[in-house]
């Protein structure tokens, strides 16, 4: 049983009720107090908080009056069966503890002004929502901002407006006056350039006048893009001032219209509302069609040179300005530029080669130096009396040339790009290294690209012209795909893992400046692209996963695909007679008819084959029949224009390094660096090794009677002395 005086549940704590009002008297204490001072209040009609019955707050519940019980704020009301602390004066006086509780409310409204009607307590200790009464007479109306706040934010967003308005209408301005067509002049249009051109068609031999048209061409060009990107440019700041414009007006508006309090505000002026809506929408009408012609101009500001060329090629052929410094098809022929020679196939442009030597003993070897000290897999390429290669480590990228005549190294040049020289390097496969990548050169610069997506070129002399880097590309193996080049293009075929990465890229070999770029829908390949000269329609041809694409060299645009390959993509198509043959292990041998468009796997494939397929090494076609080199050493030949397999050849060793054609004879590099000599023909017939003495995995340059070769250990060229 519960002692005297006290209530039910409470033993020297205060209830669980009890209520922290700011200025409430009473505390929470220990027991105290007797029956007499119960008795007292009881006569008094009062409770023992010393309130009217029915008024005590408790948890959870709402005062009468309608506030609510806040927990934590300020002192507890006492609850039921509470007794004064030891030491509190028993006799206070109820009607002070009264009007301090009242006081305390008034505070606690004064907090509350101003919350929403209901609202619910998420926070940490509430568990339930509280009625809110806003309808005490007694409470304050909250006092707006002044009029005079709003009037002057309101001023503000509307001078803005106006000087983003008349911001675009400047921009807009000097966009219209600069796109007159006498300050616009483009590189086919240009009087003087052409004037020199058709002198230079007289006088094929005068350096001075090439040397003249390519400062004056690169000064037009320069100034025309420049010309471009100054308009758009404009462009985007007319499209950003036509933005603040209409948001500040549209704030102003906005502002114009908050309300404050009703019993205060004058009533607007139907005039002056007026006004102001007219000139705001004027305003933005402005800065709107300022944009639309911002659009306009920079939609029609296109390089108008490809269409005008477009429409002076004869016959409806492609046509590109053929640059002063690019070399002629018979330029072209007479080197060694690229992978695989000037047909990008393997065939030689001389019947006659070197076959007999010994690496180890220098027999027919007329020089053997030593490779350049950074390694690397890739293939000689050969102009005049230069021999290209590059080397790469993790941390380092380089070029080299070489003297043909002596194999003195005439110079070496360091690949760094600023921009991206703190990122870190890729992980190829040990077996793609870092430099894997053929290079190319049209004899008058060299192009060199890396596993990091580094991309360079310098003049034959050894100058640097430009570097860039192509972001790092995302390969499962190191991005191996050997440079090629069309006429004054340099041709990147830049394939990735994911079909919204890969990209077949065009870069103007002289600046850099990148001149058209096509997305492929391909995972990531290791194929170099393969370029068709001296057709009615020139062609680039890229093998991906799993298409097989052709495309225009002059804008990149697609021709035709077929969908034939998959797995790793290593092999370069050839190509021979009207088709293209392309291949890979785990996928096809597939003979394409050129001439199509669109989707033709059903309509141009001729046929198609699938053993003997090769992993790396790129087939061999000369003229009757298909040569593939799988992983294993097993050589296996196809009739080219049926598809009928005719034999197959095991080797003891595998190979890496594409096979050549000289003549009627195949040369064919094993990893071990014995060359095989084979003669052509639907049956196999072997005609002689010659042992180079090292490992090696590149593919040889075979130029002017003589073979250039890459092992591990020593650069060679193998030839027959006098």
């Amino acid at each position: 049983m519960a002692a005297a005086g006290c209530g039910p549940g409470v033993s020297g704590r205060s209830h669980a009720g009890a209520v922290a009002l700011p200025g409430a008297a009473g505390r929470t204490g220990a027991r105290g107090g007797t029956g007499n001072r119960e008795s007292d209040r009881r006569k008094r009609g009062l409770s023992r908080t010393g309130r009217p019955p029915g008024g005590t707050l408790r948890a959870g519940r709402v005062h009468p009056r309608g506030i609510p019980h806040r927990r934590g704020m300020g002192r507890a009301l006492p609850g039921p069966g509470h007794r004064p602390e030891m030491g509190a004066t028993p006799h206070a006086p109820a009607a002070n503890r009264v009007r301090g509780e009242r006081r305390g409310l008034r505070r606690l409204r004064a907090l509350l002004h101003g919350l929403p009607r209901r609202a619910c307590a998420p926070g940490p200790g509430r568990r339930r929502s509280v009625e809110m009464n806003a309808a005490d007479p007694a409470t304050p109306a909250p006092k707006p901002p002044p009029p005079e706040v709003f009037a002057r934010w309101a001023v503000a967003a509307r001078r803005t407006g106006l000087v983003a308005a008349v911001f675009c209408a400047l921009v807009a301005l000097v966009s219209i006056v600069r796109y007159q067509p006498p300050s616009r002049e483009e590189p086919l249009t240009s009087a003087e350039l052409q004037r020199k051109r058709a002198l230079l068609l007289q006088n094929p031999k005068d350096e001075d006048l090439k040397r003249e048209i390519r400062r004056l061409d690169a000064e037009i060009r320069t100034r025309f893009f420049a010309t471009r990107a100054a308009r758009r440019q404009g462009a985007w700041l007319l499209l950003a001032g036509a933005f603040v414009a209409i948001a500040a007006l549209k704030i102003a508006g906005k502002l114009t219209e908050t309300p404050d309090d009703p019993r205060t505000r004058p009533a607007p002026d139907p005039r002056a509302v007026s006004s102001e809506a007219r000139q705001g929408w004027l305003v933005a009408a402005l800065a709107l069609l300022g944009g639309l012609a911002a659009l306009a101009l920079a939609a029609r500001d296109t390089p108008a040179f490809a269409d005008k060329a477009a429409a002076d090629a004869p016959d409806g052929g492609p046509a590109v300005s053929q640059e002063p410094d690019a070399p002629t098809l018979e330029e072209w022929k007479a080197e060694w530029p690229i992978f695989r020679g000037p047909s990008g196939d393997g065939l030689a442009q001389t019947d006659t080669a070197p076959r007999e030597w010994n690496g180890t003993t220098g027999k027919n070897v007329l020089w053997k130096v030593p490779v350049p000290p950074l390694p690397g897999d890739n293939s000689p390429i050969v102009w005049g009396q230069r021999l290209f290669l590059s080397g790469a480590t993790k941390e380092k990228r380089e070029v080299y040339a070489f003297d043909t005549e002596t194999g003195k190294l005439l110079w070496q040049h360091e690949v760094k790009d600023p921009a991206t020289a703190h990122l870190p390097p890729p992980k190829p496969m040990d077996e793609t290294g870092f430099a894997p990548n053929t290079l190319a050169t049209d004899g008058r610069r060299v192009y060199a690209m890396f596993v990091n997506g580094d991309l360079a070129a310098f003049t034959v002399d050894g100058k640097a012209v430009w570097v860039k880097n192509l972001g790092k590309p995302d390969n499962a193996y190191g991005h191996a795909a050997s440079l090629t080049l069309w006429r004054h293009l340099l041709i990147v075929q830049f394939d990735q893992k994911g079909n919204d990465k890969s990209a077949l890229i065009a870069f103007d070999g002289a600046t850099g400046r990148q001149v058209w770029r096509t997305a492929r829908p391909v995972g990531d390949s290791w194929c170099t692209p393969l370029v068709i000269r001296g057709i009615p329609q020139e062609e680039i041809v890229c093998s991906g996963r799993p298409w097989v694409m052709g495309y225009a060299p002059d804008d990149g645009k697609e021709r035709w695909r077929a969908k034939l390959l998959d797995a790793d993509i290593a092999p370069t198509p050839v190509y021979h007679g009207g088709r293209v043959f392309v291949t890979n292990a785990y996928a096809t041998l597939a003979a394409v008819r050129l001439g199509g468009s669109g989707d033709v796997t059903e309509t141009h494939v001729a046929w198609q084959a699938d053993e003997g397929l090769p992993d790396c090494v790129s087939p061999l076609c000369d003229g009757e029949r298909i040569y593939l080199f799988d992983a294993t050493g097993l050589m296996t030949c196809y009739d080219a224009q049926e598809g009928k397999k005719l034999f197959e050849q095991e080797f003891k060793d595998h190979f890496n390094a594409s096979p050549v054609l000289v003549g009627r004879t195949m040369y064919a590099l094993d990893v071990k660096g014995t060359m095989h000599l084979i003669e052509t023909g639907p049956a196999f017939k072997a005609s002689g090794t010659a042992p180079l003495g090292e490992e090696t995995h590149a593919s040889p340059a075979v130029l002017r009677d003589r073979i250039y070769l890459r092992g591990r250990q020593h650069l060679f060229a193998i030839g027959v002395g006098p």
